[in-house]
């Protein structure tokens, strides 16, 4: 009886360190390295944050585009912001393909995140993900792996008929 008692203790010491080492390596890979944030509060802030524009066209749809294409632009992206005009959006452009997740740590309004591969083809859409405040409990993630990742207004896929498989293109 006493040897089982020790048994489980010990099982149950070993599981708590290995639990710990985990956690403790997930909080130091978000910290050196967070996820990409949605957000948009109007030109302030995009001004404050050197953000580039540019007009893409997809589906048949033109689209003034913020580019949020360094780490610091793409930590932040829409986060913070009351708002995103209609017709605007955020294009994100990372180094390299990947599985880019995004979560809504301190948005204001529900959005479509879109991903696009390394062709500009749609592989993925996340429709009306709902902000979340300081401690985002979702992570939006897409199925294939992209270079692009665009934040719209939600309901923007629907209305302009975005699929999987359309490709947009830069103006």
């Amino acid at each position: 009886m006493i040897c089982s008692t020790l048994f489980m203790l010990k099982i149950t010491t070993i599981s708590i360190l290995v639990l710990s080492l985990i956690i403790g390596a997930l909080i130091t890979i978000l910290s050196v390295n967070p996820l990409p944030r949605g957000g948009l509060t109007g030109q302030k802030t995009a001004q404050k944050q050197n953000l580039s524009y540019t007009t893409i066209t997809i589906s048949g749809a033109r689209i003034d585009v913020e580019i949020a294409d360094t780490p610091n632009t793409r930590r932040y992206g829409l986060s913070g912001r009351s708002e995103l005009k209609d017709g605007n959006a955020m294009l994100f452009i990372f180094e390299k393909p990947d599985y880019h997740g995004f979560w809504m740590k301190n948005m204001s309004f529900p959005i479509d995140i879109i991903w696009f591969n390394e062709n500009r083809k749609a592989v993925d859409i996340a429709s009306f993900a709902k902000p979340e405040g300081e401690h985002p409990k979702k992570i939006y993630m897409p199925r294939e792996k992209a270079l692009y990742v665009l934040e719209a207004n939600a309901g923007f896929a629907k209305e302009k008929k975005i699929v999987i498989g359309d490709v947009f293109s830069l103006e």
